[in-house]
């Protein structure tokens, strides 16, 4: 079992990956370096979601960049799918203050 949880952790990425969905359709996407709150190569983006679908937008443009099915979404999680290649499965999880 020990050997199990090693090589799960070893294939954990070290700066876990924090997105922001704001209300007003707009978000952040950023990883954290080591233990500090400053973040690195914060990506600014623009969304549509109407409750099937999430739409991720080019923030110059504004067309879709790519777009994911949502499998579920509660008030504390959201689990989406991309719709060119369904084995992608994007897991988030509410962070809260």
């Amino acid at each position: 079992m020990e050997n199990l949880r090693k090589d799960m952790q070893s294939r954990t990425s070290v700066t876990p990956q924090v997105v922001n969905f704001k209300k007003n359709a707009s978000g952040t996407e950023s990883s954290r370096i080591l233990n500090t709150s400053t973040t690195a190569n914060p990506k600014k983006f623009l969304y549509k979601f109407n409750g099937d679908m999430l739409l991720i937008l080019d923030k110059r443009s504004q067309t879709i960049s790519a777009t994911y099915l949502v499998d579920k979404f509660t008030a504390d999680s959201l689990i989406i799918s991309n719709s060119a290649r369904p084995c992608e499965t994007r897991i988030f999880i509410k962070i809260t203050d």
